[in-house]
């Protein structure tokens, strides 16, 4: 093989590497919404009596999404049953743990929260009453706003998916790959090897979202807008499973961010596998970037 041809196997090999179930999830504004909808917005599944999270300072959080497993296709690892949601802050950051927090594990879900509903409860035992948002004002007097603009169901549909190349274990991956293919046995990747990978893999990530909208998924590798956060920090690998990808996302048919997470960038849950399995999400990840 010459030169390119080796460029072309190694990029075929990487989309072969290390493939995870993932659930696909799709933003859809004209599906009808109720509470046992999985959704991004709206109102969530709430029995009466739910005790609706709050923030540190006793401000309630935003409703971020809700996923309902018994209307989605299985996923391995995932519960088969009930809902789980997520709720962020209304401040800035949208209650992002702080670097002092992500030092501490359990990382405190201060003024963020996933909760799990395991059993789901007849519709005249809920109710839809929320409680009024209080935003923190930005710097020129007006006020933050959630990451969505209307509320959308999510339509799921199981896939595989080969590793994404913001993730760890990419280039790990790529270097295995490099040396099997071009016969060496060298620990860097030569920087014209690399750059031409990652630049196959972004420009396909673009196509891809130019055509099926957001990265929006359960399961499988996140799709980061920077860095993997827990790159730099090896106690933060501890959360080794993507539980929720929420990625900004534009409608061109009305010409306007639906999601939007800062300037394009995408949000993200972990949790350890084993505290998945026993459906403990009091230990959990969240982190989002600015695109």
């Amino acid at each position: 093989m010459d030169h390119s041809e080796k460029l072309t196997a190694i990029k075929q090999e990487l989309e072969q590497t290390a493939l995870l179930p993932t659930l696909r999830l799709k933003a859809d504004a004209k599906t009808p919404l109720t509470s046992y909808t999985s959704k991004i917005g709206g109102i969530p599944y709430m029995p009466k009596g739910f005790d609706y999270p709050l923030d540190a300072k006793g401000n309630p959080l935003c409703f971020l999404a809700q996923i309902n497993f018994q209307s989605k296709p299985p996923l391995e690892g995932f519960p088969a049953q009930g809902m789980l949601q997520f709720y962020i802050g209304t401040d800035w950051n949208y209650g992002m743990p702080a670097a002092h927090d992500l030092r501490k594990i359990p990382i405190p879900q201060k003024n963020f929260r996933v909760i799990y509903h395991e059993q789901l409860l007849e519709p005249d035992a809920l109710t839809i009453e929320m409680p009024a948002l209080k935003w923190e004002k930005d710097s020129y007097g007006g006020e933050y706003e959630p990451p969505f603009t209307k509320p959308l169901a999510l339509i799921g549909e199981v896939a595989t998916q080969p590793i994404d190349y913001t993730n760890v274990g990419f280039e790990e991956a790529l270097l295995v790959s490099y040396n099997k293919h071009f016969n060496e046995e060298s620990s860097r990747i030569p920087r014209h090897v690399s750059n031409h990978i990652y630049d196959a893999c972004y420009y396909e990530r673009v196509a891809f979202m130019d055509d099926q909208g957001g990265e929006h998924r359960m399961g499988g590798y996140p799709m980061f807008s920077q860095n993997d956060p827990r790159e730099y920090d090896p106690k933060l690998r501890h959360y080794d499973t993507l539980l929720l990808q929420i990625d900004s996302e534009f409608n061109p048919e009305e010409r306007e961010f639906e999601i939007i997470w800062g300037d394009m960038g995408t949000a993200q849950f972990f949790i350890n596998q084993e505290s998945l399995e026993r459906l403990d999400f009091s230990d959990v990840l969240f982190d989002w970037a600015c695109g």
